[in-house]
């Protein structure tokens, strides 16, 4: 039962290190050149000031409320950032669930002596 757990712990350790290298590589990317990062371009192109954040009618008056181009920026930066941490939480339970199975792997063992097998019961009997 223990030999198929060690490479498939192997491979959730290696599929969370790979995602965690991935995610810090585009942080640094964001932090230091942010226009060569495709998500921060799709980013920027769907920040237009003319959209309206709430609009509608009170009786015969009409009203709107725009946002501002810095509070968009600063909203969508929060969505991303909130990606990211789930993305990263995501990587630290593939890597954790891989530390367990290859844990587990390694406590696996297959006892076949039969002279070592005893059975101990806590009642006396008398025959």
């Amino acid at each position: 039962m223990g030999k198929p757990l060690l490479p498939i712990g192997l491979a959730l350790i290696v599929a969370g290190t790979v995602l965690l290298c991935y995610l810090g590589f585009t942080v640094f990317q964001v932090i230091n050149s942010p226009h060569d990062v495709p998500l921060v371009k799709l980013i920027v192109s769907q920040l237009r000031v003319e959209d309206k954040a709430i609009y509608g009618h009170a009786g015969a008056d009409t009203f709107e409320l725009n946002v501002s181009e810095p509070a968009r920026t600063v909203i969508l930066l929060f969505l991303a950032a909130f990606v990211l941490m789930v993305l990263a939480s995501v990587a630290r339970t593939l890597i954790s669930a891989g530390i367990s199975l290859v844990s587990a792997a390694g406590r696996v063992t297959h006892d076949t002596d039969a002279t070592r097998a005893h059975a101990s019961s806590p009642v006396v009997r008398s025959d």
